[in-house]
């Protein structure tokens, strides 16, 4: 086996491995039952309405996932359903004020994770993971 092959399997499990830490650090420690892609649907509600095609476009899942968890969202009262203002016809997604408070609570959450999990890191490594996964990630 070469060195080559040898060293992407090794980066292959380490992916893996460092995933699972992540979940499992984010059940582990979270206080406000949300998982990562409901904040990061109030992250992109947070200064817009979207359409629930859109919303899902953004996440790379499928309409029918999307209103999976934003179905949580509505019935925590987090989200709200309502007719867009520029096509009455169409429904949009409305980030609620509680909505903004809980966003607020899982941006701090978020970065007590990341510093966790990164804080490992030097500045300067920082950078050179971010380039290379940004790197990675346009690779098809």
């Amino acid at each position: 086996m070469n060195s080559r092959y040898q060293v992407m399997v090794e980066l292959y499990e380490g992916f893996l491995l460092y995933a699972r830490n992540w979940s499992n650090e984010w059940n582990m420690s979270n206080q406000i039952g949300l998982s990562p892609s409901h904040i990061l649907i109030l992250e992109l509600l947070e200064n817009q309405s979207l359409r629930p095609s859109s919303l899902a476009a953004c996440l790379h899942i499928t309409t029918g996932g999307i209103t999976g968890l934003t179905n949580k969202l509505v019935k925590d009262g987090l989200v709200d359903r309502k007719p867009l203002i520029e096509d009455r016809r169409a429904i949009g997604l409305y980030i609620t004020s509680a909505g903004k408070a809980m966003l607020k609570k899982a941006r701090e959450q978020k970065y007590q994770q990341m510093q966790k999990m990164f804080g490992v890191l030097t500045d300067s490594e920082l950078i050179q993971l971010k380039q290379m996964i940004l790197k990675l990630n346009r690779a098809d």
